[in-house]
C-alpha cells in the first residue's frame, strides 16, 4: 500500500520521493521538515501507528498525514481519542488522519467461536468443523454447514440491504459477518435518530434484539452473522414472554424444515447449546422436542450435528422467567 501511495505522489509531481519503515525513523533517516505520509493498511488498536507518532516527535515538525486503509474499533468515540492522539504535536504541525473504511467490532463476534469450538471435546460428527475452527476458519466457512450431507456453505443472495452495488451470489461469509457486526456495534456505541434502534438504555434496562429481526433477514447467512456478532445480553429473551415465544415458533418453523440448504438450523442450535441465546425454559423444551421430533430416526449427517447440539442444551431448571 505504501508503494502504491508512493507511486501516486510522483505521479502528481512530488520529487525526492522515499520509501522508510517505520523501525528505520530516526533523526539520520528523516527529513525534519519535509512532509511525510504513514501509511497502514489495516489498524487494530493502533498501537504500531501510535508508537511511530512518538518516534516522529522527536524528529520531525513538519506536515504529516496519517492514511490507514482499513481500522477496526470498538466505537467511534475511540476514533476520536485514537485521532487525537495521533495529532498531538508540541510543535503545532499540521498533522491529519484520513482513512477509507472503520469496522466496528465487539469481542462477541470472538467468543462466539470460542464458546462453540469448547462444546467438541469428545469426538462427534462435528470433527471436521473441530479442526477448522483451530485451524482458522476460511473467510466463506465461517458458519456452521448447511444441507442433509453438511456440504452447503450459507450463501448471499442478491439485495442485501446494507451492500450497495451488484454482486453474484456466495459465500461472502465474512463480509456478512463484519456488515452485521458493524451494524450492532454502532447501534450499541453511536447516538442514532432513533432512541428505538440503540442497542443500549441510558437506565441500565435490559436491551435485547427484537426478535423480528430474524423474520426479516430470513437468510441463513445473515441469521447467522446476527447470532455471532449479537451481545449474549442481546439475544435473552427469557424476561420477555413475548419475544421467547415468538423465537419459540420461529425456529419449531427451522425445525421443520431444518435439513434444507441455507438454512441456519445448526447456528441456531448452537446458539441455544452455548447460550449465546436464551428462551424460557417452557420454550427451550419445546424447541428441543420440535427438533427431536424432525431428526427422529434421521441417521443423515445433519441429524446427527443436530441430536448433538440438542444435546448440549442447557438442562431445563428455572432461570430468569419473565412475569
Amino acid at each position: 500500500m505504501a508503494q502504491h501511495v508512493a507511486y501516486i505522489a510522483t505521479a502528481l509531481g512530488c520529487t525526492g520521493v522515499k520509501l522508510r519503515n517505520a523501525k528505520e525513523v530516526g533523526e539520520s533517516t528523516i527529513d525534519r521538515a519535509a512532509p511525510i505520509v504513514c501509511v497502514a493498511a489495516v489498524v487494530g488498536r493502533g498501537n504500531a501507528l501510535l508508537s511511530l507518532s512518538r518516534d516522529l516527535r522527536n524528529c520531525h515538525v513538519g506536515a504529516r498525514l496519517y492514511l490507514i486503509g482499513m481500522q477496526v474499533a470498538e466505537s467511534s468515540a475511540k476514533l476520536d481519542t485514537f485521532d487525537r492522539n495521533l495529532k498531538h504535536s508540541s510543535h503545532k504541525s499540521p498533522i491529519e488522519v484520513l482513512r477509507k473504511n472503520v469496522f466496528l467490532s465487539a469481542d462477541t463476534v470472538t467468543e462466539s467461536f470460542q464458546q462453540e469450538l469448547a462444546l467438541y471435546q469428545a469426538p462427534n460428527e462435528l470433527a471436521e468443523r473441530k479442526d477448522s475452527l483451530l485451524r482458522g476458519p476460511e473467510a466463506t466457512q465461517l458458519f456452521l454447514p448447511s444441507g442433509p450431507q453438511l456440504r452447503d456453505a450459507l450463501v448471499l443472495n442478491v439485495d442485501f440491504a446494507f451492500w450497495d452495488g451488484k454482486y453474484e451470489p456466495s459465500a461472502y461469509q465474512a463480509e456478512v459477518l463484519g456488515t452485521i457486526s458493524t451494524i450492532l456495534q454502532n447501534a450499541r456505541t453511536s447516538k442514532l435518530r432513533s432512541s428505538e434502534h440503540q442497542l443500549r438504555s441510558p437506565l441500565l434496562m435490559h436491551v435485547a434484539l427484537d426478535p423480528e429481526n430474524f423474520a426479516r433477514f430470513n437468510e441463513g447467512i445473515i441469521q447467522a452473522a446476527l447470532l455471532r456478532a449479537a451481545l449474549p445480553s442481546e439475544l435473552d429473551y427469557r424476561g420477555d414472554i413475548q419475544a421467547s415465544a415468538y423465537m419459540t415458533t420461529l425456529l419449531s418453523r427451522v425445525a421443520a424444515r431444518f435439513d434444507l440448504p441455507q438454512m441456519a438450523t445448526l447456528e441456531f442450535l448452537a446458539a441455544i447449546a452455548i447460550k449465546r441465546m436464551q428462551l424460557n425454559v417452557d420454550d427451550t423444551a419445546s424447541v428441543r422436542d420440535a427438533f427431536q421430533q424432525a431428526i427422529l430416526k434421521r441417521v443423515d449427517p445433519m441429524s446427527a450435528a443436530a441430536r448433538f447440539f440438542l444435546d448440549a442444551f442447557p438442562s431445563p431448571k428455572p432461570g430468569r422467567q419473565a412475569f
